[in-house]
Formats: structure tokens, sequence, C-alpha cells
């Protein structure tokens, strides 16, 4: 635990210059999962400079702390990361939850993006301590959890962007038409963005909506390439025969990682 306790008040100390005047994190637009930079400059799908998860991120962190300052005694750093975690929840709240729907990310110039994107469920499956330190209000993550998944949620795994935003890109490879780090983030689906939303739904009872997406994903590390893997990357779209068309990192640690992590913390409990 000490160990531990040094490096979250080490982080913690280094995050600090970078919260806005309401306990969010900021960073720059690429500095988030969804990292594809033009020519190492831009982003291509920027996220700057708050985005969802990683206010969800940095929530945890301080929970975290405080609790394994409590056990080990500490009441005042307890309290100190308590308070800076609930001033983060105050805000994320006031200022993400617009008219019944989470936004993916708040610009530097106070806008509001609400592109629907996995990010969402990470919100709801992110938080460590959700009974004595929940993120979202119950209504809220249920609300999140399931028109997320209306909007994006496929067989073999989450879009990254909902199908109607004009930026959505069905193909990853489609060099005729776009650069392939166009559609990386837009639209392409990342197979492990589906430990989230499996994380999510299993919360709220969605256990049979889950287990389509573990089933298809079980048979594509059975059956494609490489087996005991999964890939990265899956197009949005079927390839001519009714395949599944994979992309990207043909074994992709990320994507087993939450396979297995689904299985033993949301299945077997």
């Amino acid at each position: 635990l000490p160990g531990l306790r040094r490096l979250i008040r080490d982080y913690v100390a280094g995050a600090e210059p970078h919260l806005d005047d309401d306990g969010l994190l900021r960073h720059a637009e690429a500095d988030t999962w969804m990292d594809a930079r033009i020519r190492g400059g831009r982003g291509w799908s920027p996220r700057g400079d708050r985005a969802i998860e990683i206010q969800a991120l940095w929530h945890a962190v301080l929970v975290i702390g405080a609790d394994l300052a409590t056990r080990e005694g500490d009441s005042a750093e307890a309290e100190r990361y308590a308070a800076m975690a609930a001033r983060t929840r105050t805000a994320v709240l006031a200022r993400f939850w617009r008219d019944g729907r989470l936004a993916d990310r708040l610009l530097a110039d106070g806008r509001v993006d609400t592109s629907v994107r996995p990010n969402a469920w990470m919100a709801v499956s992110v938080p460590p301590l959700p009974e004595r330190f929940p993120f979202l209000p119950s209504d809220v993550e249920q609300a999140v959890t399931r028109d997320t998944a209306a909007a994006l949620l496929l067989p073999r795994g989450p879009l990254s962007l909902a199908p109607d935003d004009p930026r959505f890109h069905p193909r990853h490879v489609d060099d005729a038409h776009h650069h392939k780090d166009a559609a990386y983030h837009n639209g392409t689906v990342w197979q492990w963005t589906a430990g989230p939303a499996i994380t999510a739904l299993t919360r709220f009872g969605q256990q049979e909506t889950a287990y389509r997406v573990t089933r298809e994903l079980s048979r594509q590390i059975l059956e494609d390439d490489a087996p005991g893997h999964l890939a990265e990357l899956a197009d949005a779209t079927l390839d001519d025969a009714g395949r599944v068309r994979p992309s990207g990192t043909y074994a992709q640690s990320w994507s087993t990682a939450e396979f297995v992590r689904n299985a033993v913390q949301d299945y077997l409990g």
C-alpha cells in the first residue's frame, strides 16, 4: 500500500496544474486512447480538452487514493482526495449530462461535443468503488448504457462512432477514399471497447445483449486469424460474403485482455 499511495500522491500533484476551475482534468486533443495524429500533429479525431473517460479515470485515482489513505488511518489525505473526487463528480454531472445525453468531451472554448462514442460506457465501467463513490447517478448510468448500446453495439463489437454522424467511415482501409487514420476512431469497431460495454450492460441486467457480443468474440478467437487472439479492429460493415472483416493488428492485447476481464469480473463475478 505505501508504494501505491506514493504513486497516487505523485500523480495527483502532477495532474493538479492541469485542472480547470471545476476540478476537471484538461489534456491535449490526441492524448486519449483515440490518439491518431495527422503526421504527428493535429488529431484525426480530436478529443480535447476534457474527455469523459479521462474524467472517469481521474475520479478513479482520487477514490482509490481516498480508500487506501483510510485503510492506513490517514484521515487528512482521505478527506482531501474524497473532496476532490466529489468536486469532479459534481462538475461532470453539471457539464457533461445535457438533455438526457452524456457528452463525449468538453472543448477548450466551453462547447459540448455530444458525439456518440463507446467512451460513454467507460463512465459506467471505470469507477472502481461505485457503491461508496458513484461517478454518475444510477438512473444516468442506465440511460447512458441503454442509449449507447442502441446507437453503437453490433454483435462483432461496438462502433467507435454513431453511423448517423457525418464523419462515420464504414471501412477502416479504403485508400481510394480516405486515409485509414480518418476511419480509425470514426466508425471502425474496436474490439477492446466491447469490454466497457459488457461491464455496463451486465451491471444493469442486460446479460443476454452482452452475451451476444461475447459469443461472437469467442467465435473470432477460435476461428479467425490469429487463433487464440482477438484482432485490434473490425470494419463496421461485413464483407461481400457476410463475414467479419478484421483490420489493424491481428493479435491485440487490449482486445483479448478485455475479453478475459469480462469473463472473470462480469460473468463469473
